[in-house]
């Protein structure tokens, strides 16, 4: 992962002597800052949780950066539910869980690591 941040922030630093002149030593330090920023942000943990209800015959997918909530679509209809999954794997999901409602009870399907 070093090596990526490093790569990463020489490139940041050509890219600012273009823009501003200079020397890309002149840029390294907060280029270095930039470039830990975006791998780090890069590599936090996506995760989806995909809930079938057979009930009601609609899903709810979640999505979670680091075990925390941070979006929830509810009561979709399949054709939605098609739409927010693709949008949700673009954005970065790396993992899915899938759950099934039937009859009020909540079952753990499995899970789908995204490669």
């Amino acid at each position: 992962m070093t090596k990526k941040v490093m790569v990463r922030a020489w490139e940041i630093a050509r890219a600012a002597v273009v823009k501003f002149g200079g020397s890309a030593k002149e840029y390294l330090t907060g280029a270095l800052k930039m470039a830990w920023a975006q791998i780090k942000k890069a590599n936090r943990i996506h995760k989806m949780v995909i809930i079938g209800n057979k009930d009601t015959m609609t899903y709810t997918i979640e999505r979670y950066m680091d075990s925390e909530c941070v979006e929830v679509q509810e009561e979709l209809t399949k054709i939605e539910y098609a739409s927010v999954y693709n949008n949700f794997l673009k954005r970065g999901a790396k993992m899915v869980d899938f759950y099934r409602i039937e009859k009020g009870i909540k079952t753990f399907l499995g899970t789908k690591e995204i490669a």
